[in-house]
């Protein structure tokens, strides 16, 4: 399926995406924070320019996997956590570099600033998504307090279908 031979239905989200491997740079984006994926590409170029063998091993990963996994039909956002400690090295290194040449410090230390800011306030802001209710448990709840007891719901085969019944209210993971 991931070569695009097969089309399942859960891969129906992605039918509209003009070019799946921009779209694995929207979902590093996601993922990443805007500023460390920028400062990421930015020092995965920069290990390439600096020529040495070091630098060639340390960009050649993010590189491969990239044009190897880039090419899946489904570029789900779990297939790009491999790129974010790469990205994260080259931004670094990216930005020792360039602290460490007296002419760029001050910008270097601007650039590096604001990334780690942003970056740590984006990682806050995303871990706020946990601390609503799932929304398959709310829709269960919506569901006891509004279907009458012995209804027929029809529920569509999904991963994402409500838990109902005792799997909703007595649930004993450990039976």
């Amino acid at each position: 399926p991931l070569t695009g031979v097969t089309r399942p239905i859960i891969f129906a989200q992605f039918a509209d995406i003009a070019s799946h491997r921009f779209y694995w740079l929207e979902n590093l984006w996601w993922s990443l924070g805007p500023t460390l994926e920028i400062l990421g590409i930015l020092g995965v170029a920069w290990l390439i320019a600096r020529w040495d063998t070091r630098a060639a091993v340390a960009a050649s990963f993010p590189l491969i996997y990239y044009l190897v996994a880039g090419q899946t039909v489904a570029p789900m956002i779990r297939y790009t956590l491999p790129l974010a400690p790469a990205l994260a090295i080259s931004a670094g290194v990216l930005g020792a570099d360039w602290l460490s040449r007296p002419r760029w410090r001050s910008v270097a230390r601007l650039v590096v600033g604001v990334t780690v800011v942003t970056t740590g306030l984006y990682a806050l802001a995303y871990m706020n998504v946990f601390r609503q209710t799932d929304s398959r448990l709310q829709a269960a709840q919506w569901l006891v307090d509004n279907v009458q007891e012995g209804s027929r719901i029809l529920v569509e085969p999904s991963q994402n279908t409500p838990p109902m019944g005792p799997y909703y209210t007595d649930t004993k993971f450990r039976r």
